[in-house]
C-alpha cells in the first residue's frame, strides 16, 4: 500500500511545491526563444487522486487566455496520467510537475515526470491503434489535437513531455 500523503482534493497553490521556472534547482524548461511562464510550476505526489488538482491548476490558467482552456485541461490530464502509469513518478516519493508557458502566438504546458522504470522500453511515443487493447490512446490523442507536441530530457533523469496550442488571431503582446 502506497502511505504517500495525498495533497487536499481542494488544493491551493501553496499546499504543493511551487518553484520559478529559471531558479537553482528548477526543472530547467526547454523553451524557444521568447517564450515565459505563465504563472509558478506546481509539483504534486504522482498519486492519480492528483489529477484534479492538476486539472484546476491549468484550468486556472488558461481559462482568460483567448483560447478554450478545455483542450489544455484534458490533454494535460491525459500527460499527467501518462506520469503517473508509465514513469518513476508513481512509485512511492514520485512527483510531477506541471508548467505552462506562453508566447504571443501560443501556449505551452508540460508535463515533467522522474523519468523512466528501469524495465520500460523507449520513452513516450505514439502507440500504434490497437481497438482491442485498453488504453495507449491519450498521446495519440494529444498528436492529433495540440498544434505541436513534443519530448524533452532536462539531463537530470527526469522526462518532459510537452504541447502547444496555437492562439487566434494576430500574435498578442506579452507583458
Amino acid at each position: 500500500m502506497d502511505t504517500r500523503p495525498a495533497l487536499s482534493v481542494n488544493i491551493s497553490l501553496t499546499e504543493a511545491r511551487l518553484g520559478r521556472p529559471g531558479s537553482p534547482g528548477d526543472l530547467a524548461p526547454i523553451l524557444p526563444e521568447g517564450g515565459r511562464p505563465v504563472a509558478l510550476e506546481l509539483t504534486v505526489p504522482g498519486l492519480p487522486s492528483q489529477a484534479r488538482a492538476v486539472r484546476r491548476y491549468l484550468h486556472g490558467l488558461t481559462a482568460d487566455l483567448p483560447v478554450s482552456a478545455a483542450p489544455a485541461v484534458w490533454m494535460g490530464s491525459e500527460l499527467f496520467a501518462n506520469a503517473v502509469l508509465h514513469s518513476r513518478s508513481g512509485d512511492p516519493g514520485g512527483t510531477v510537475t506541471v508548467g505552462v508557458y506562453e508566447w504571443p502566438d501560443r501556449i505551452r504546458v508540460r508535463i515533467v515526470d522522474d523519468g523512466p522504470r528501469p524495465e520500460s522500453v523507449g520513452g513516450p511515443h505514439v502507440r500504434p491503434l490497437d481497438l482491442d487493447e485498453p488504453g495507449g490512446l491519450g498521446l495519440r490523442v494529444v498528436s492529433t489535437e495540440a498544434a505541436r507536441w513534443g519530448v524533452d530530457h532536462p539531463g537530470d533523469g527526469r522526462t518532459g513531455v510537452w504541447f502547444d496550442l496555437d492562439l487566434p488571431g494576430p500574435p498578442r503582446v506579452i507583458r
